[in-house]
C-alpha cells in the first residue's frame, strides 16, 4: 500500500510498477467493494493522502464563468459539498448515499461515473482530470479520448490524482413526501416503471429528482410495494423568493448519518434474525425497523424546501450492509426490460432469492460521452438516456444464492437485449460475458496502457487477497466474494471510527430487557388463555352436571 501525498509519488509508484511488471490499483475511501479491486497477490494499491485527500485544499475559482473547483482525487465528496456550500456553490452532480463519517472520494465517483436520478452524472460536470498513466501524467479534458475512457472506466487507464469541476449557484428544491402504493401478489413492477418514466418526458437534466422503489413481500407477505420519491427544482425567481423568506434548509447536520444506540440494537436483532427467520418475517422486520428507520428518504424539511445536497442525500444508507447489483438499459427499451423483469422474476420461480430478497430502486440517467460507463456510448455510436435498475440484498445469509441467481438472470437479459445492457460501474467488469462491445472498449484501454499496468481480470466472483487497514499489513484471504464481504463487514463494525462501546452495551442491555418484557407478556397471555380455557371447560362441565 502506497499513501501518496503528491502527484510525483504516484508517478514514481507507477513507473516502478511498469518496470517490475506489477499491476497498480487506486484505492478510494473503501466506500464499496467489487471484483475490480481484487488482487492476485502482488498488486500495488495507491491511496491519496495529504493535500490530495483534503477538500479544505480545494481551489474555488469564481473569476471564471461558470465557477470551478479543483480538488485532489482522495477528497471525500461529503467534505467537498460542505466546502462548496459555505461559498454558496454546489456541484450539479450528486450521489444519493453518504454521511458525515463515510462517503465516496472524488476519484471514486469519477472512476465509476456516479449518478443519481434526474440530475447530471459526474461525467457531465467534470471539466478535466489529471491521470497518471503507465506513460506519465496526462491532463485529459472533457471530450478527449482519455477522458472518455477514464470517467466510468474503473481505473483501467491509470490513477486519477486531481480533477476540476464546473459549479453552479446553490439551487432550491421543493422536496415532496414519498408516495407509497401497495399491489397484490407479483403486481405493479412494469406498470410502475412506465408511469414513473413518463415524468421525465421533455425534462432537462437537473429539473426533477425522482426515484422509484419497489419490493416484494416487504409491507406484507405476498404483497408488492412501490415508493416514489420526487423533488422539483424551482426557477430562479421562485428560488430567490424562498431564500429571501429564509425557508431553505441549506446545510446537512454535523452528525448526518451517525448511528445511535437504537440503531445498533436494530442492527443486532437483524443479525440474529438473518439466518433463522422465514422470508416474510425477516422482510417485515427489516422494512419497518431497519429500512424504515435508517434508509428511508430523509423527511422533507419543515418548510418543504432544501438545497440540492439536502434534497438528495441519504446519510443512513452507509449503515445498511448489503450486496448490490445495478445495470442500465436505454430508455428506448427500458419498458421492455421492465416487462422482462416482471415476467421472469415475478411470474416464475426460477430466481426465488433474487425475487424475494431484491429491494429495487430505479433511477433516470442522462447519456454520457464515456466509452466505458454504463450510461455511455453504445456500439452504434449513440449515447441515449438510460434507466438504472438497482437491486439490493440485505440478508447476508442469502448473499450466495442472490449473487448466483443475479448472474444467471443477467445472462438471460443480455441475450434478450444484445449490446444494450450495461452493468454499473461500467461494461469492463460485468457478468455479461462474452461481450464484443467490452472487447472493443478493451482495445481502446490497451492503447493507453500497453504494459498492462492497470489491467483488470474478467468478471469472477472471487476475491484473493486485499489489504484491509492503514495500521497493519494484514491480508484477508477467502474463497468467495460473499465470505470476504461478510468478514469485511465484521471488521468494519469493530474498527469503525464511530464505534461506541457504551452505545453497544446499552443496546445489548436494552435488548435483553425488551426480550424479557416480550417473553413475560407472551407468558402472561398464554397463562391467561389457559385460565380462560380452563374456566370455560369448568363452566361447561358444571352446566352438563346441572342438566343431568
Amino acid at each position: 500500500m502506497v499513501y501518496a501525498e503528491s502527484v510525483q509519488e504516484v508517478v514514481g509508484t507507477v513507473q516502478s510498477a511498469v518496470a517490475s511488471g506489477r499491476r497498480v490499483k487506486a484505492l478510494g475511501s473503501l466506500w464499496s467493494w467489487n471484483t475490480n479491486i481484487a488482487s492476485r497477490g502482488n498488486d500495488i494499491y495507491v491511496r491519496m493522502a495529504g493535500d490530495l485527500a483534503s477538500a479544505h485544499e480545494a481551489v474555488i475559482d469564481t473569476s471564471v464563468s461558470p465557477p470551478t473547483v479543483t480538488v485532489g482525487a482522495g477528497a471525500l465528496v461529503y467534505d467537498l459539498y460542505e466546502r462548496l456550500a459555505a461559498a454558496g456553490l454546489e456541484l450539479a452532480s450528486h450521489g444519493a448515499c453518504m454521511s458525515s463519517w463515510s462517503s465516496q472520494c472524488v476519484g471514486g465517483v469519477l472512476a465509476t461515473n456516479v449518478h443519481h436520478s434526474g440530475i447530471p452524472s459526474f461525467y457531465h460536470t467534470a471539466q478535466w482530470i489529471d491521470v497518471v498513466t503507465s506513460t506519465g501524467l496526462i491532463r485529459a479534458h472533457d471530450g478527449d479520448e482519455l477522458f472518455r475512457l477514464t470517467v466510468g472506466g474503473g481505473g483501467r487507464t491509470g490513477v486519477i490524482v486531481r480533477a476540476q469541476f464546473r459549479l453552479i449557484p446553490r439551487s432550491v428544491w421543493r422536496v415532496g413526501p414519498p408516495a407509497v402504493s401497495f399491489f397484490g401478489p407479483y403486481q405493479g413492477f412494469s406498470s410502475s416503471v412506465r408511469t414513473w418514466m413518463a415524468q421525465f418526458d421533455n425534462r432537462q437534466p437537473g429539473e426533477l429528482i425522482s426515484g422509484l422503489g419497489w419490493g416484494y413481500g416487504i409491507g406484507a407477505p405476498n404483497t408488492t410495494v412501490t415508493l416514489l420519491i420526487n423533488s422539483e427544482r424551482l426557477n430562479d425567481t421562485e428560488a430567490s423568493a424562498i431564500r429571501a423568506a429564509g425557508l431553505v434548509r441549506d446545510v446537512l447536520p454535523a452528525n448526518f448519518g451517525v448511528r445511535d444506540g437504537a440503531v445498533e440494537w436494530a442492527r443486532m436483532v437483524t443479525r440474529i434474525l438473518d439466518p433463522i427467520a422465514p422470508d416474510w418475517l425477516f422482510n417485515h422486520w427489516w422494512a419497518n425497523n431497519m429500512f424504515g428507520r435508517l434508509a428511508g428518504p430523509p423527511p422533507p424539511p419543515p418548510t418543504g424546501y432544501a438545497s440540492l445536497d439536502v434534497a438528495v442525500s441519504n446519510g443512513a444508507w452507509p449503515n445498511l450492509e448489503h450486496l448490490e447489483f445495478e445495470f442500465s438499459a436505454p430508455v428506448t427499451i427500458a419498458h421492455q426490460v421492465a416487462d422482462f423483469i416482471e415476467r421472469r422474476l415475478l411470474h416464475s420461480n426460477d430466481f426465488p432469492t433474487f425475487r424475494h430478497e431484491g429491494a429495487w430502486m430505479m433511477r433516470y440517467g442522462f447519456g454520457a460521452g464515456s466509452y466505458a460507463a454504463g450510461d455511455g456510448i453504445l456500439s452504434d455510436g449513440t449515447s441515449p438516456n438510460v434507466v438504472w435498475f438497482n437491486s439490493d440484498c440485505f440478508r447476508h445469509s442469502n448473499y450466495p444464492q442472490f449473487e448466483e441467481q443475479f448472474t444467471r438472470f443477467m445472462g438471460e437479459l443480455s441475450a434478450a437485449f444484445p449490446r444494450m445492457i450495461r452493468h454499473h460501474p461500467g461494461k469492463m467488469n460485468p457478468p455479461l460475458y462474452p461481450s464484443p462491445e467490452s472487447d472493443a472498449v478493451g482495445a481502446r484501454f490497451a492503447s493507453f496502457d500497453p504494459s498492462g499496468t492497470f489491467a483488470r481480470d474478467p468478471y469472477d466472483p472471487t476475491f484473493y487477497t486485499f489489504p484491509l487497514s492503514n495500521s497493519s499489513n494484514a491480508q484477508l484471504t477467502a474463497g468467495s466474494t460473499i465470505d470476504v464481504l461478510r468478514r469485511i463487514f465484521q471488521l468494519e463494525v469493530l474498527n469503525a471510527d464511530d464505534y461506541n462501546v457504551s452505545a453497544i452495551i446499552g443496546a445489548a442491555v436494552g435488548g435483553l430487557i425488551v426480550g424479557w418484557l416480550i417473553t413475560y407478556r407472551l407468558m402472561r397471555r398464554s397463562a391467561s388463555a389457559f385460565v380462560s380455557r380452563a374456566e370455560t371447560t369448568s363452566r361447561a362441565e358444571a352446566k352438563t352436571q346441572m342438566t343431568a
